[in-house]
């Protein structure tokens, strides 16, 4: 985020609270667009 691009992130998106505050905070911060995925097996 703080190169000015967005965040994909696939599951696990953080271990604990904490790093998920951190990482809300962050996208505000930069404004930039955080997803977060479950990918689907085929």
């Amino acid at each position: 985020m703080q190169a000015g691009k967005e965040a994909y992130i696939e599951k696990p998106i953080s271990h604990n609270i904490a790093e998920g505050s951190a990482l809300v905070a962050a996208a505000k911060k930069y404004k930039r667009m955080v997803s977060g995925c479950h990918p689907m097996p085929v």
